[in-house]
């Protein structure tokens, strides 16, 4: 499980002093998402949010290799612009639905999965990379994800779901739940 709080307004700040920042830290799709909300810096904030509470709950921070875009915040009325969402049975172990019109293949060490709750509407999350890979070994076969705001924060909950417990490090780990 993971969770992080942000001030809106420091999102906005570091928006607006350095498109770097948006560059370094959101896909193009969360960029487009998040520019077409009345409250642009609260979308922002809350899918930084995300992203920091997913290190978390990977036992990462921003150690192991693990890139902000390899985090990724949609939502499934959203995805619909990229391509026909397509159930697919299972792929190591993942719900996985179909990206931009390509199957994800296993033989690639970068393909990217789409990992999901069924819910339409709902925030979900997409991780691709070392952020991937680390979820694998932990064993996450489902990745839940809240995102909340008020007039000054942002706030993102992100717990794992799988069968197997994994320690990392000295300070975390993972209590697997038997499906």
């Amino acid at each position: 499980m993971g969770i992080d709080i942000v001030k809106i307004e420091e999102i906005q700040d570091s928006i607006e002093k350095s498109k770097r920042f948006l560059e370094r830290v959101f896909t193009p799709q969360e960029i487009s998402y998040c520019e077409s909300k009345v409250n642009k810096y609260a979308s922002y904030a809350a899918r930084f949010a995300a992203k920091e509470a997913v290190m978390k709950a990977l036992c990462t921070g921003w150690n192991n290799g693990v890139q902000w875009k390899q985090i990724e915040v949609i939502h499934a009325d959203w995805r619909s612009e990229t391509g026909d969402r397509k159930e697919l049975n299972s792929v190591d172990g993942y719900q996985c639905s179909e990206i931009s019109g390509q199957y994800p293949d296993t033989s690639k060490p970068n393909a990217q999965y789409l990992m999901h709750n069924t819910n339409i509407g709902k925030p979900e999350i997409k991780l691709t990379g070392k952020a991937l890979k680390l979820s694998k070994e932990m064993g996450v076969e489902n990745i839940f994800l809240s995102l909340s705001h008020s007039r000054n924060s942002s706030v993102a909950n992100v717990i794992f779901e799988g069968n197997k417990t994994r320690v990392i490090g000295e300070q975390c780990s993972v209590i697997g739940v038997q499906l």
